[in-house]
């Protein structure tokens, strides 16, 4: 599932028209993941009130160039928003995924009503449970899902990272459990379920909306299998950034490293760590290191999930 953010202002240049910024976030999207299905989520794009128009948008420019998005709903979206969907959905014929946070699945009269704006059963539809920031509660909240069966698929996401890494020891690494992966390997043992979800995380983010501006910290986040490893260093800012190769060699030397082979993100982390310190080299930059990480979160957690979590 993918979120499209807001165009951000870059210095001394105006800020891009939503219209174009979808489209320049779709193309992206296209040169990533081709004509594979994705789930497509607006949220951070929709107004409080005609959120119907950039569901639109977002649908047809996706169409327009070939992209097989599935749209994400919520319950609490007004008529016409549902509206917009369903015209999606009768020219996809690719269903949707309806967002359901934690607390409210067991809403079974506005999760019906969200059903009847669409004009879908739950053999249609994929559900998403979403837990946020918070630990997944699944013997507890799947015997309240309605019909649990019926749905397409049924998901479960949780996304643990904290939002704030500032205040971590600096010059060392901290291990930060991952209690999304935890709680949700706990209960799909624990075989008490009457439908195992698949799991979902929010990678190495956090939930919310995506940070803006400020001085970002030299930082390094590996997955492991029930810990983040983190590093923090001081900020770009203060020209840290040349501290990135040695906290990739440091990285490599401590055994838990996956080697350059199993992720591109650790084919960069490699790279780096072994590029030398000439001046011209260049360690990165913010946006690098969370892609990076991101990358060998992603494999990682999917070679979990494909073993069944175990």
């Amino acid at each position: 599932m993918l979120e499209i953010h807001k165009p951000t202002k870059r210095k001394d240049q105006p800020l891009k028209p939503l219209g174009e910024h979808i489209k320049d976030v779709c193309t992206s999207i296209k040169q990533a993941w081709g004509s594979n299905i994705f789930f497509l989520d607006t949220e951070w794009i929709n107004p409080v009130q005609g959120a119907e128009a950039t569901i639109t948008k977002c649908l047809d420019s996706c169409r327009s160039i070939g992209l097989k998005a599935i749209p994400v709903v919520k319950i609490n979206y007004d008529q016409r928003s549902f509206d917009a969907v369903r015209e999606a959905i009768r020219a996809d014929e690719r269903g949707c995924m309806l967002r359901v946070d934690f607390e409210d699945v067991g809403a079974q009269v506005a999760i019906e009503g969200a059903l009847e704006c669409l004009r879908l059963r739950k053999s249609q539809v994929h559900l998403l449970i979403d837990y946020r920031e918070h630990a997944m509660r699944l013997a507890e909240d799947v015997a309240r899902v309605i019909s649990v069966e019926d749905w397409i698929t049924l998901t479960t996401a949780s996304g643990a990272f904290p939002r704030q890494i500032a205040t971590l020891p600096q010059r060392a690494w901290t291990d930060l459990p991952r209690h999304d992966w935890n709680t949700w390997q706990q209960s799909i043992k624990s075989g008490d379920l009457p439908r195992k979800p698949t799991f979902s995380d929010y990678a190495t983010r956090s939930p919310g909306k995506p940070p803006g501006g400020g001085d970002p910290h030299v930082h390094l986040r590996y997955t492991k299998e029930s810990k983040w490893l983190v590093y923090l260093d001081g900020t770009v800012q203060d020209g840290m950034a040349k501290n990135m190769p040695p906290i990739c060699r440091e990285l490599l030397s401590l055994g838990e490293y996956d080697g350059c082979n199993f992720s591109q993100g650790d084919r960069e982390i490699h790279n780096t760590a072994y590029q030398g310190d000439a001046p011209k080299e260049k360690p990165g930059g913010s946006t690098q290191w969370v892609q990076w990480c991101v990358n060998h979160h992603l494999t990682f957690t999917a070679n979990q999930i494909k073993n069944g979590g175990l």
